[in-house]
């Protein structure tokens, strides 16, 4: 018998005032076309009006636009420009909006739990290989962003799910890739006032479709966030700073120097921030970490604690699990 167990989850990102500035890459040099038609596929909303740029819904992506910011999200379980399907928007977390200054190259949902005896963790994307399996119900063929009335002043919905086997990559150990499986609705929302026009709210509906219990459930999300303008040359997100506030739910990414040491980049004085806001269970417990990646395992560095006899040190420039 399906199990049909649902859980909310409430976050927002934010981009608010800081004291740092940065420079950045050029995140639109991948040669990448417009898409024949490309004003069909997206949406954009503003904090005096909307803006539909499309002639019929679902679509592969939308864009909340407010004064203060451009940010999108996608059909497959991420958010930014640079980790979805389809056509892809300008922005991820763009801010003041048209002003090149970046502070998300992607992000992504993980969901992880032991069904039997296992353990399944389904992504929207893993962060470093191309491998995707979340997908919007019509799998890589079409979109699923629709607009939405909501308590909100602009809202819109994706729903995508972890179903699918063909086309998505095999696990680390080259076994078939086994769907978790859970079916997510994100929805998005903004409001039309200056104190929340830096503010992007997200809710997640999860609901178990599986034929089994998923037991020790976590929900995460994967943030990689280079902030800077991307119209620059130099590799602005070797300086980045990032830290939390554990105990309020809060990650957080500035730069470190950035634009200060030329007149010619423009500044970037905002903090990028995350935070977990709410959830229908009593969530035990919530974890931040950071690491930096590289295509040379022996290279890829994250901070832990020291092994113990329980928690033995890992080793994961083995390149393996440890």
């Amino acid at each position: 018998m399906t199990r049909f167990i649902t859980v909310l989850v409430l976050m927002i990102f934010v981009a608010g005032v800081g004291f740092w500035a940065v420079s950045a890459r050029d995140m639109r040099s991948d040669g990448m076309e417009k898409p024949e038609h490309m004003e069909e596929v997206y949406v954009t909303q503003s904090s005096a009006w909307v803006f539909q740029d499309i002639t019929c819904w679902p679509t592969w992506f939308g864009i909340q636009s407010t004064s203060e910011v451009d940010a999108s999200f996608a059909s497959n379980g991420t958010l930014g420009r640079n980790f979805g399907l389809g056509p892809r928007p300008d922005v991820s977390f763009e801010s003041p909006p048209g002003s090149d200054v970046e502070h998300l190259f992607g992000a992504s949902v993980w969901i992880g739990g032991i069904v039997g005896e296992d353990t399944l963790v389904s992504v929207g994307y893993d962060g470093w290989y191309p491998g995707r399996e979340m997908f919007p119900p019509e799998g890589s063929s079409r979109g699923s962003v629709t607009e939405i009335d909501y308590v909100a002043d602009y809202s819109m919905r994706a729903q995508y799910s972890d179903t699918f086997t063909a086309g998505v990559d095999p696990d680390y150990f080259g076994r078939p890739h086994i769907p978790l499986p859970v079916e997510i609705a994100l929805r998005s929302h903004t409001v039309n006032s200056d104190e929340f026009s830096e503010i992007v709210m997200y809710d997640m509906v999860l609901t178990n479709i599986g034929q089994h219990a998923i037991q020790d459930m976590y929900i995460g999300v994967y943030v990689d966030a280079d902030v800077g303008w991307t119209q620059s040359e130099d590799y602005y997100w070797a300086d980045d700073l990032t830290g939390s506030f554990a105990d309020q739910g809060i990650g957080y990414i500035i730069d470190n120097d950035g634009g200060l040491y030329s007149g010619e980049v423009p500044l970037c004085p905002k903090i990028f921030a995350f935070k977990f806001l709410d959830a229908s269970w009593s969530v035990s417990h919530a974890n931040f970490n950071w690491w930096i990646s590289n295509g040379n395992p022996a290279q890829d560095f994250g901070p832990r604690q020291r092994g113990t006899a329980e928690h033995p040190f890992r080793d994961y420039g083995t390149g393996g699990i440890g």
